[in-house]
């Protein structure tokens, strides 16, 4: 813990409510004691809001600030606060930036709560089905720290192409089922290649010809695009709910397998 310590700027506590020693609870139920007083530097000058160590149950240290204390709002960024899995780490990642939620943190979020929270409308095809994400990616910092290097990352982070975060192609390539999310099974394509490779996947569509009521199941986008004589970035629009029909035509996801 000292090596911890040294990362900052303790000072004489002088506090007589929030006493060395003393322990409290936060919003989440998670006991904590404090461990010091911080004067805390930000560019270069001292804070004038008194800064405090807080030492959790499970030994993770975090610096608050008194009214995050008296508030119950000092969190464990190591406490599985996202569907009751997933714990936020502690690393350089963000969740916002500019008050916005970052590609990671949304993605990550998705993950969670198709394959374990039973509300969403999504679980029955993830979570209901089997479907896990790793102990290790249950960690959003190291989730992060994974994703950057697998194939497709940086398409899918600096494009305006639509990609998807696949596990399929590679679950089912070394046999792994029920099939889990992780660094070892993968990947980023585009929606393009997922309906390319959907009979593989296992994704299906339903499209339904208004004037007549017409129904038809399938399973590659493309396939129906030329049989039909459509355009595939319109159908998929549809699909994806961006548009409501495409020269007489609607479509529905039947199942949906891809995050």
């Amino acid at each position: 813990m000292d090596d911890i310590l040294k990362n900052y700027n303790i000072i004489s506590n002088n506090s007589k409510k929030y006493i060395n020693g003393s322990t409290w609870i936060n919003n989440d139920g998670c006991k904590y004691e404090i461990i010091g007083h911080t004067n805390r530097i930000k560019n270069g000058t001292a804070s004038a809001r008194p800064y405090y160590l807080c030492k959790f149950e499970d030994g993770t240290i975090v610096e608050a600030s008194y009214n995050h204390i008296y508030d119950g709002q000092i969190k464990n960024p190591n406490y599985p606060s996202v569907c009751g899995v997933g714990c936020f780490g502690v690393g350089k990642w963000k969740a916002t930036i500019n008050y916005k939620k970052t590609k990671e943190y949304q993605l990550w979020c998705r993950l969670l709560n198709c394959c374990y929270n039973t509300e969403c409308k999504y679980y029955k095809d993830y979570g209901g089905k089997g479907v896990t994400v790793s102990n290790e990616w249950l960690n959003y910092q190291q989730f992060c720290n994974d994703i950057q290097y697998l194939p497709g990352y940086d398409e899918w982070n600096t494009t305006d192409l639509e990609y998807v975060l696949d596990k399929d192609i590679l679950c089912d390539k070394k046999g792994i089922y029920p099939k889990i999310y992780s660094k070892e099974t993968c990947i980023f394509i585009t929606y393009k290649k997922n309906s390319e490779i959907s009979s593989v996947t296992g994704k299906q569509f339903l499209a339904t010809r208004v004037e007549d009521n017409y129904n038809e199941e399938f399973d590659n986008i493309l396939n129906f695009v030329k049989k039909y004589n459509l355009v595939y970035s319109s159908v998929r629009n549809c699909i994806y709910g961006k548009s409501k029909l495409h020269r007489g035509w609607k479509f529905e996801i039947i199942n949906n397998t891809d995050v």
